[in-house]
């Protein structure tokens, strides 16, 4: 009686041999690399089975889980071929279409006339000279820096052409194009500018493709 009343306190824990593992699960990301879409998640797997918690600090929304099960049933379904064949065929399309946007706006940009002033290597530099105070340091050097910029901000309205294709792809590599032609005409014209030109272009290297210096 007393190791009944015992026993019945303290009950044996259920017996977990044999017991199954939890499934496997997938996430968005994972699903991407499996060929879905967030389209055909939503049509063919609907909710999430689970959610795992945001990492702490990373600023992100808790990740949707979907178990591995459901996912391969999805993938052997008819519906599921076709869709995703679908899927590859518009994201084929669409990078042809951006590759074709990006060629079509580096064609621009070679084809924009660059037209330099008509005056000579000493005009440029008393130009250079008189656009600062005399009191500022640097010599030869800050004047050859600065007869570069007045140069670049004398075909200003060549870059400005470039404005139309503002959000598009390649606008960037357009404008660094554009900028290596600019350097290139400053530097035929006056060769005793070519190292500030090599040095504008390092920078251009240097900030990947920003906008020309002010």
């Amino acid at each position: 009686m007393f190791i009944a009343l015992e026993q019945a306190a303290h009950p044996t824990p259920p017996h977990q041999e044999g017991a199954n593992p939890p499934e496997e699960t997938l996430d968005i990301t994972q699903l991407r690399d499996r060929g879905w879409t967030r389209q055909m998640v939503t049509r063919f797997l609907g909710v999430a089975d689970a959610r795992r918690p945001a990492t702490p600090g990373a600023g992100g929304r808790p990740a949707e889980l979907y178990r591995i099960s459901r996912v391969r049933n999805a993938e052997r379904m008819v519906a599921f071929s076709e869709a995703r064949r679908t899927a590859v065929e518009r994201s084929a399309l669409a990078r042809r279409s951006q590759q074709d946007r990006r060629e079509s706006v580096l064609r621009f940009a070679t084809a924009i006339e660059l037209v330099l002033p008509d005056q000579s290597f000493d005009t440029v530099m008393r130009r250079a000279r008189d656009a600062h105070a005399p009191e500022n340091v640097g010599g030869d050097l800050d004047d050859g820096r600065r007869a570069v910029q007045l140069l670049l901000a004398s075909l200003e309205d060549s870059t400005n052409r470039l404005d139309v294709f503002q959000g598009q792809p390649g606008i960037r590599d357009a404008r660094c194009l554009l900028l290596d032609r600019k350097l290139s005409l400053i530097s035929s014209r006056y060769p005793a500018l070519s190292d500030w030109c090599e040095r504008v272009k390092s920078k251009q290297v240097r900030d990947d493709g920003k906008a020309e210096p002010q």
